[in-house]
């Protein structure tokens, strides 16, 4: 080479004082790197050198490459393959937005928008089921359909190099205009879009490759919820009281809806948050949000009237009952049971819903 270039350079030290110019270049000779200069920031910004530096200057906002379409499912139902996660089992994380409607057209009733999070094993740890890695959820929705979310490993523990993640929408449409988008701080090369539709379900329950993703919580409007209970890792949302009608001093006429997540195990599960006491309950509804497994079918009553709020109810993914009996008095807090037809549980989600009135005597 005939031409040699040089560029002004100094101590780490020295350059930690000095405001280079608008687009100059300085060498750090501590560091062995280049400094750029702005001509406002003192010390300029440095530039990384190797894949593992920190960059500390100013980041562009990402483009939209990865935002991708949904396909557009009619009824009924189906499972949505997002894509493939390449990934090492080394904490490597992803997470999904997804926006999509129950239905084609614009009716505020008819949008959800999901966020999905995933971190890969450190490499040693594995869950309950031996699957190297942990997937959960939460939504927030104006419909009463909740959605579902299933990874699916390459190969079971710690030795899976990919996870190939599946939406169920729970709709009989996702709407012509949904969308998914993808973001990963320490591995986002690793994923690769499919976006296909079907009907069949990846997974009904958790095993070495197979992990059903926790619904940590959900808020469905047009309910403005006031309180939640951290309960058993789940996120327990009660509403709104809606107050009917109150006296000069006090005394009232209240409606509210208690909802609560419950996993299910043994022959029986007792729910974390009891029908409270001096109430009217008018129903108790059951929602499954994961395939209930270990029993052909299931009841949810209190005790001494295992099915007071439904029995032989559906274990299926998606299956609901209203659980209405007539308005019955509590005078005391009583728990909700939920109990397998014959067997044990294995496995297995629910969402309860507690439809109550308070009465509320005068106050003074």
């Amino acid at each position: 080479m005939s031409v040699q270039v040089k560029r002004r350079r100094d101590t780490a030290a020295n350059i930690a004082g000095f405001t280079p110019a608008q687009g100059e270049l300085i060498v750090d000779t501590t560091n062995n790197r280049v400094i750029v200069g702005d001509g406002a920031t003192v010390g300029g910004w440095a530039a990384p050198k190797l894949a593992g530096d920190a960059f500390t200057g100013p980041v562009a906002a990402p483009n939209l490459n990865n935002t991708y379409g949904l396909p557009s499912v009619a009824s009924p139902a189906e499972w949505v393959h997002l894509g493939k996660f390449t990934a090492a089992n080394s904490g490597m994380d992803l997470a999904i937005k997804i926006v999509d409607s129950n239905g084609f057209n614009a009716a505020p009733a008819q949008q959800r928008e999901t966020y999905f999070r995933f971190l890969t094993s450190n490499g040693i740890s594995v869950d309950a089921n031996g699957f190297a890695g942990w997937g959960s959820f939460y939504s927030a929705n104006t419909d009463t359909i909740s959605p579902s979310v299933v990874v699916v490993a390459n190969s079971p523990g710690v030795s899976a190099t990919a996870f190939d993640i599946y939406y169920y929408s729970g709709s009989s449409y996702t709407g012509s205009g949904a969308f998914y988008t993808v973001e990963s701080a320490n591995n986002p090369a690793g994923w690769t879009h499919i976006g296909t539709a079907s009907t069949t379900s990846p997974g009904a329950t958790g095993s070495s490759t197979v992990q059903i993703a926790i619904n940590t919580y959900e808020i469905q409007s047009p309910a403005i919820f006031n309180n939640s209970l951290s309960v058993n890792g789940a996120l327990t949302v009660t509403s709104n009281l809606t107050q009917v009608a109150q006296g000069a001093n006090g005394a009232a006429i209240q409606f509210q809806v208690i909802e609560q997540t419950v996993t299910l195990s043994g022959a029986s599960t007792m729910a974390s948050v009891p029908i409270p006491a001096n109430c009217i309950v008018f129903a108790v509804g059951t929602r499954v949000l994961t395939a209930v497994t270990g029993a052909p079918s299931f009841g949810v009553g209190v005790s001494g009237n295992a099915t007071q709020f439904g029995g032989a109810l559906n274990i299926a993914l998606g299956s609901t009952n209203y659980g209405i009996i007539g308005p019955t008095g509590i005078y005391a807090a009583t728990n909700l049971i939920v109990t397998a037809t014959s067997g044990s549980f294995t496995g297995g989600q629910l969402r309860l819903s507690m439809k109550i009135m308070l009465v509320p005597p005068s106050n003074s």
